[in-house]
């Protein structure tokens, strides 16, 4: 019933784990699609001697073309309607398949999203502590209150919707997915599960770390979401997140004083990083923690 894509990529050390909660799984209604982007570590003989009890097959790029290369000729090679997308170094509970097939089974929705906790230096946090499963009509307005309804671990759709949007876009080595997912819930609501069924493992999440080489997709192509959500009624909540990403892709560039090419930032975020450095500059690291712990 699903076809479920793993994109690999020097991510040995996490496979043993992977295919350990796949096999798990209660649900046994799904085929798993191991892309490997030409890694140059042991990915394969690891995976070889590795024991697996579900429908499986293991496909390796001629040359590396990056992660939406990958999870978008996984999709093309899936064979059922319905697809999800797991990344090697997150952890699925043994349910996870199941609540898929529930809610396909019993409800015409064409996005799903379940909900997850972060797992960081051994601490769990809830990604939200919602009490029940419900349709997510705005899903614009939770990014902007910090509560993430789709990620690249936690998401199950139709391939025909998938495939409607074009899939992940090639050539972007960042922000990929928060690019499709954008896309995806301009025009879909989202079924969203409550109950957590994934382990999203921060500190193997080496991308997130790398400073960025080149604006998100969704930045290069800001214009086209403000077209799409003009007449939309949450369109200011779209607003402001296009510029909390921007804002967070800003703050990284300049931590990491790197200049890109063509990249224009919102001249806000400019200002509020000068008024930030001045701030620091002038008070000492004592008069700020006191003002910080007089707001709390």
């Amino acid at each position: 019933m699903i076809s479920v894509i793993v994109p690999l990529y020097n991510k040995s050390k996490y496979l043993s784990r992977c295919v350990s909660f796949l096999n798990r799984q209660v649900s046994k209604n799904f085929e798993v699609i191991f892309i490997d982007d030409a890694s140059t570590d042991d990915t394969f003989d690891v995976f070889v001697n590795l024991d697996k009890n579900f429908d499986f097959s293991f496909v390796k790029n001629l040359k590396n073309s990056g992660v939406s290369y990958s999870r978008n000729k996984g999709v093309s090679l899936s064979k059922y309607d319905y697809i999800a997308f797991l990344d090697p170094d997150d952890i699925w509970l043994k349910k996870h398949i199941e609540c898929f097939v529930r809610v396909i089974n019993s409800n015409d929705v064409n996005i799903i999203g379940a909900n997850f906790v972060y797992l960081e230096d051994g601490i769990r946090k809830y990604n939200t502590r919602l009490k029940g499963n419900y349709i997510e009509k705005n899903y614009f307005e939770k990014l902007v209150k910090g509560i993430v309804i789709l990620n690249s671990s936690n998401i199950c759709l139709k391939k025909s919707t998938f495939l409607k949007e074009g899939g992940f876009p090639v050539g972007y080595p960042q922000g990929e997915d928060i690019y499709l997912w954008a896309k995806l819930a301009l025009n879909n609501p989202i079924y969203f599960i409550a109950t957590p069924s994934v382990i999203y493992d921060r500190n193997a999440s080496e991308e997130s770390k790398k400073p960025p080489l080149k604006p998100y997709p969704i930045i290069d192509n800001k214009e086209y979401f403000l077209e799409k959500s003009k007449n939309k009624e949450n369109f200011n909540d779209i607003v402001t997140y296009l510029n909390m990403v921007d804002h967070n892709f800003f703050k990284k560039i300049k931590i990491n004083k790197i200049k890109i090419t063509g990249y224009k930032p919102n001249y806000r975020f400019k200002l509020i990083s000068k008024i930030v450095f001045h701030v620091i500059t002038l008070f000492p690291i004592e008069v700020i923690n006191y003002l910080y712990e007089k707001r709390k």
